[in-house]
């Protein structure tokens, strides 16, 4: 039976199907019915065609928390998969080693709208003969001056960090100042714990096995920060 038109194409060795220019999860019963009627063609995408250590693009990102950036690593790695992308993020030491160049641009904006300032940079690693063009890695390096749970100094007052927007701090008790105003408290003390009562507002502090009392009540887990006679919660 000659093919028609309306064939399959699926890839050997990951097993998603060719959908216009997209690699999707196939639906079983249509991948069936195209073996059945000899519609069916097998090849390797892209994806898995490419050198298992290859990678556009290296992340570099100081100054913020791991479990934070991990778990904006694994959406975009989500976001890709939806989009029928095969992507790989490859942590190496302090940095993580990317195989797409856009997904490391992608990211870097979300941290850059998260406070972090961005710069880029490129070098040539090969050439590629068979498409007579140079090729090309990225790195992307995120740094973040203040992220939420630091304390920072502005006009002789200390305040905890919210958020970071941009180029300004957003702290708990309201105040918002630009972040190159404010100076960080590198010698906090800051401890994980759980809250125990509401009147007076108590949390358990795991490592130690104390109990402190902050100023606002809440309920779970809880982060207590103390900068000399001053504490936080969060």
């Amino acid at each position: 039976m000659c093919k028609s038109f309306f064939y399959v194409k699926i890839c050997k060795a990951c097993g998603r199907m060719l959908n216009g220019k997209r690699w999707i999860i196939p639906d079983p019963h249509e991948v069936a019915r195209a073996k059945l009627m000899d519609r069916l063609e097998t090849t390797h995408c892209e994806d898995c065609t490419r050198h298992p250590g290859a990678h556009s693009a290296v992340l570099q990102v100081r100054g913020m928390p791991k479990e934070e950036l991990e778990k904006i690593l694994l959406d975009e790695l989500i976001k890709t998969d939806k989009k029928g992308k095969l992507e790989k993020i490859v942590p190496k030491g302090e940095n993580y080693h990317l195989t797409s160049k856009s997904m490391a641009r992608s990211i870097g904006k979300k941290l850059h709208e998260m406070g972090a300032e961005i710069k880029e940079t490129s070098k040539i690693v090969t050439y590629d003969a068979q498409r007579s063009r140079q090729l090309t890695r990225i790195t992307v390096r995120a740094v973040f001056d203040f992220v939420p749970g630091d304390l920072a100094k502005y006009r002789n007052n200390v305040y905890l960090v919210e958020k970071v927007k941009g180029s300004f701090i957003f702290t708990q008790s309201g105040k918002k100042f630009k972040a190159k105003d404010a100076k960080k408290i590198e010698d906090a003390e800051k401890k994980k714990g759980f809250y125990i009562s509401s009147n007076p507002p108590l949390v358990f502090i795991e490592d130690t096995k104390e109990s402190l009392e902050v100023p606002k009540e809440g309920k779970g887990k809880a982060e207590v920060i103390k900068y000399k006679d001053k504490v936080w919660v969060r």
